[in-house]
C-alpha cells in the first residue's frame, strides 16, 4: 500500500490533471474550430466549438449523482479510479481523433462523446477526491478540500501556459494533440497508482456497522 503520507499528492495531482485538459480545450479553440468545423465561418466555427464543450457540461448533474451514490455504497475509492481512467481514455482519444477532412461529420460528434465523458469523469473525481481527502485528515478537514480547489487552480494556469506556448509555434495545427496525448498517458498511469490506495477509515468503520 502506499504510504498515508502521499494520498494528498496522488488525489491532487490527478486534479490537476484533468483541469490541465479542460482548460487546454478552451485555450485551444481557435485551432479545434477549423479541424473540426472547417465548414463554417471563423467565427461561427468557434462558437461551435464551444457550444459543444458547454453541451458537454449537461452530463455532470446525472454523473455527480451517480458516482455520489458509488462513493456511498462502494466506497470512495472505486468512483475515483473509474473517473481517472474515463478521462484519461477520453483525453487521449482526442488527441487521436481524426479531423472533419478526414472523416467528415463524424469528427465533431467523436469530440462531442469524449467531452460528455471527461466531464462525467470530472463529476466524480472532484467530488470524490474531496471526500477522500477530508475523511483520511484528522486535524484541518478544511485544508485538505481546499488542496482539491487549489490543484484545479494550477491546472487551469499550467493549461493556459502551454497553449500559449503552442500558438508561437507555425505547425500548432499537428502540435495541438501532443498535449492531448501527454495528458491522457499520465492519467492513466496516475488510475494504475491510484488502485493501491487504501480506502478512508470513515467509509471503513460505517461499512462495519
Amino acid at each position: 500500500m502506499i504510504n498515508k503520507k502521499v494520498y494528498n499528492y496522488l488525489a491532487v495531482t490527478n486534479t490537476f490533471i484533468e483541469w490541465v485538459e479542460y482548460s487546454l480545450f478552451l485555450y485551444l479553440g481557435p485551432v479545434i474550430s477549423k479541424l473540426f468545423f472547417p465548414v463554417y465561418s471563423t467565427e461561427s466555427g468557434l462558437l461551435m466549438t464551444y457550444g459543444l464543450f458547454a453541451t458537454a457540461y449537461l452530463a455532470r448533474p446525472i454523473a455527480s449523482l451517480y458516482f455520489g451514490y458509488l462513493s456511498d455504497r462502494i466506497g470512495r475509492k472505486p468512483p475515483m479510479i473509474i473517473a481517472m481512467v474515463l478521462m484519461g481514455l477520453a483525453t487521449l482519444f482526442i488527441g487521436m481523433l481524426p479531423t472533419y477532412q478526414e472523416i467528415g461529420f463524424m469528427s465533431p460528434i467523436l469530440l462531442l462523446i469524449c467531452r460528455v465523458l471527461q466531464s462525467v469523469a470530472v463529476s466524480g473525481e472532484f467530488q470524490s477526491s474531496t471526500i477522500f481527502l477530508m475523511e483520511h485528515e484528522t486535524k484541518n478537514k478544511a485544508f485538505a478540500g481546499s488542496l482539491i480547489i487549489a490543484s484545479a487552480s494550477g491546472g487551469m494556469f499550467i493549461g493556459g501556459l502551454i497553449a500559449s506556448t503552442l500558438s508561437e509555434t507555425p505547425y500548432i495545427d499537428v502540435y495541438w494533440r501532443i498535449p492531448f496525448l501527454c495528458t491522457g498517458i499520465i492519467g492513466m498511469i496516475l488510475s494504475i497508482l491510484r488502485t493501491k490506495i487504501q480506502e478512508t477509515p470513515i467509509f471503513i468503520a460505517l461499512e462495519q456497522q
